[in-house]
């Protein structure tokens, strides 16, 4: 099938005209008249995307968020690279993002539907209302907390509020969503889930006594895939000759540690050590991928820490900056061993 013929379909079908005016959705790489035999679907663009797609013969990409934001005047190999190796290789990339989102059947939707959503509704009561509103069985926010978790399958989540709120009616927009919360709240929500919360968000909102989970930007979006293959095989059956896989390459960029492998030790200033045992897991991006592909071989992986570290004697060095409060901000952190620098991690935060 003709990547013309898919994009006027998936134009259609997700309704691109309801993205927001900032987003940046549809057909944003690729050669129109390109014969298309297999499609990936991920949540975003990335080189291990890109390998997965090549490696399963799969010629377009249908992401959730746009590998093109805001003005590319070049392309380049070592600047533009996700956008240079698309092209290179000849594989599409289609991106549906807002318009995902407020849909019927969309990834809000989906995220309800995990979540045993009842009686829901959407806010505006149009076509692009992004808000889903539904009830629950009463519970505790803390309860209630532990039920999203499992459904969503998240590691950890932070909640904002009274853990001993009752819950009965639940608000809900996935990804960055919280400058939804208020009118959330207005219409009824006892709570509200979203990822990105910053810290003054999170503040003002406890101190008004409401309730709000954050999942995480990746934790309520991973499930892209799942309701993008879901939706066509319910709204698109042009598409049911093509292959269409799921990527199994994809990953949060954040690696949590819990206090069961760390703890502070307030004797030593500025030092951080692990508890008795080690610090069980310090994964490289190359690890937690063999690990989403079932290839890892744990005992192996600890075996392989063991000999070339002592894991007992950690340092961690962290900083953080920002120009302004609030303003643009940064974090990043060194785990060192031996004098050796065993992992490193920094990243913008908004």
């Amino acid at each position: 099938m003709k990547l013309s013929v898919i994009e006027k379909l998936l134009d259609d079908k997700l309704k691109k005209v309801t993205a927001e005016p900032w987003d940046n959705c549809g057909l944003l790489i690729g050669n129109r008249n390109h014969e298309i035999k297999g499609i990936l679907l991920a949540l975003e663009l990335t080189q291990e995307i890109l390998k997965e797609a090549k490696m399963n013969h799969c010629d377009l990409i249908i992401t959730h968020h746009p590998v093109i934001f805001g003005g590319v005047q070049q392309i380049l190999k070592d600047e533009q690279k996700l956008i240079y190796h698309a092209i290179k290789n000849d594989i599409a990339v289609y991106s549906a993002h807002t318009n995902f989102d407020m849909i019927k059947d969309g990834l809000n939707d989906y995220v309800c539907s995990l979540l045993g959503a009842r009686n829901i509704s959407v806010l505006p009561e149009d076509e692009t209302g992004i808000i889903r509103l539904f009830d629950i069985d009463k519970s505790s926010a803390s309860e209630f907390s532990r039920f999203l978790m499992e459904k969503l399958q998240v590691q950890d989540i932070r909640l904002i509020g009274s853990a001993h709120k009752d819950i009965k009616r639940v608000g809900l927009v996935t990804g960055s969503g919280v400058s939804y919360a208020k009118t959330a709240f207005e219409n009824g929500a006892d709570l509200f889930i979203t990822g990105d919360i910053k810290y003054h968000e999170a503040m003002d909102y406890a101190q008004n006594r409401q309730v709000l989970i954050d999942a995480g930007h990746f934790g309520t979006e991973k499930h892209f895939k799942d309701a993008m293959l879901y939706f066509i095989e319910s709204h698109i059956k042009e598409l049911s000759g093509l292959k269409i896989i799921k990527s199994q390459m994809e990953m949060d960029p954040f690696n949590n540690l819990s206090s069961n492998h760390i703890k502070l030790d307030d004797t030593k200033s500025g030092y951080t050590k692990t508890d008795d045992t080690r610090l069980d897991e310090i994964k490289t991006e190359e690890t937690k991928q063999r690990e989403e592909l079932g290839l890892r071989n744990e005992e192996k992986h600890e075996q392989k820490h063991e000999q070339k570290y002592n894991l007992k004697d950690i340092e961690i060095y962290t900083d953080g900056g920002s120009r302004g409060n609030p303003g643009d901000a940064a974090i990043g952190f060194i785990i060192k061993s031996q004098d050796q620098v065993i992992y490193q991690y920094g990243q913008t935060i908004g």
